[in-house]
């Protein structure tokens, strides 16, 4: 029972550490926009969400600076997440089940968004423009996956540590 009692912490500890580490993924480096493999533009996680500003070069003059607005799906993936995280140190079921949905919420937000970016690249830039996705967004995906699955088995994870669940022969 005492090693059900620690394995529990440990994956509770766990749990709350892989959505801390996910939204850190959002520092990183997410998405980098090329032509003919030249880099035209790159982004992290933060200026997907917040916005940024990008200086486009011009063909005569100074670069053009534009405003780009937060992208609602990596917004949602955001949000997802910092909620997921808050839940995450409850001690109740239905605080752990929110949080493996929240998680699969910002999974299914972060894959719409790169059909969505490579879609609005390639109607805007002819096919002229590749969509390339860096570490952060590969690191969170994979972070949001492990959080969801960490989370989702919580409740029999509570069942086992007070001994409702039993074992087999």
């Amino acid at each position: 029972m005492c090693g059900v009692l620690t394995m529990k912490g440990g994956t509770k500890k766990f749990s709350v550490a892989t959505l801390g580490f996910a939204l850190l993924c959002f520092i990183l480096p997410f998405v980098t926009v090329s032509c003919n493999q030249q880099k035209v533009a790159s982004f992290t996680g933060f200026q997907l969400v917040f916005g940024t500003t990008v200086q486009q070069p011009q063909m005569f003059g100074p670069p053009k600076v534009q405003r780009v607005d937060g992208e609602p799906l990596a917004i949602l993936a955001f949000i997802c997440c910092l909620v997921a995280l808050c839940l995450s140190f409850t001690k109740n079921r239905a605080g752990e089940i929110a949080a493996a949905v929240l998680s699969v919420i910002s999974l299914i937000a972060l894959l719409l968004l790169k059909s969505k970016l490579e879609d609005e690249v390639r109607q805007q830039a002819g096919g002229l423009l590749q969509v390339n996705y860096e570490l952060g967004f590969w690191l969170l995906i994979l972070s949001n996956v492990a959080a969801a699955v960490l989370h989702g088995i919580a409740p029999w994870r509570s069942k086992i540590a007070k001994g409702t669940v039993e074992a087999d022969p």
